[in-house]
């Protein structure tokens, strides 16, 4: 087991094959309406979080759990504010080309506002997919208004990148990419 923190509020548990079997008896058993599924979560998260610091009773915690294609699973626990919302929105833009997709990644790297938002790249069939987490699109669609791509502001557009996509790079694609190709004054 892996406990990764990815930020103030979202934290990444990763189960090898072996493990997720152990716990809940393998990735088709997993049913969020069955107790045994929330027993052995609770316990799974007992054990990955023994001092029980991320999820506290102030406000509610999103689960996430996904497999991945080696083996095993990722859960992934997004705490949410007290009125159970999240301020920021996941929107996803879309590249026919490789090119549009690294000057736009330039162009929001060069901005210290965008430069170190939560973005995540993908590789389509046809095209390259930046997933952004962030408060509003203004700052971010300002930064990509003279590149060719297609914006998609919906929890489904990310879900379907993270499915049929192949990720590139996690978490921090704008900062990442951005190192190579843009240089620093």
């Amino acid at each position: 087991m892996t406990v990764c923190r990815l930020g103030r509020n979202k934290m990444k548990i990763s189960l090898t094959d072996s493990e997720m079997r152990i716990f809940f008896g393998g990735y088709s058993k997993i049913d969020y309406s069955d107790p045994k599924t929330r027993i052995a979560l609770n316990m799974l998260l007992h054990e990955a979080l023994p001092d029980n610091s991320f999820i506290d009773n102030k406000g509610k915690t999103m689960i996430e759990i996904k497999s991945v294609f080696e083996g095993g699973c990722e859960i992934l626990l997004t705490r949410l504010n007290a009125a159970g919302r999240q301020h920021k929105k996941i929107y996803v833009f879309e590249f026919l080309e490789c090119e549009d997709m690294l000057l736009g990644v330039s162009n929001l790297y060069s901005n210290r506002r965008t430069r170190h938002l939560h973005s995540s790249l993908y590789k389509m069939p046809k095209s390259f997919r930046l997933v952004i987490t962030a408060n509003d699109l203004s700052d971010v669609s300002e930064r990509l208004n003279d590149y060719e791509c297609t914006v998609y502001e919906s929890d489904i557009a990310a879900a379907y990148t993270d499915e049929y996509g192949k990720l590139l790079i996690y978490g921090n694609a704008v900062e990442r990419l951005g190192k190579i190709f843009f240089k620093d004054s």
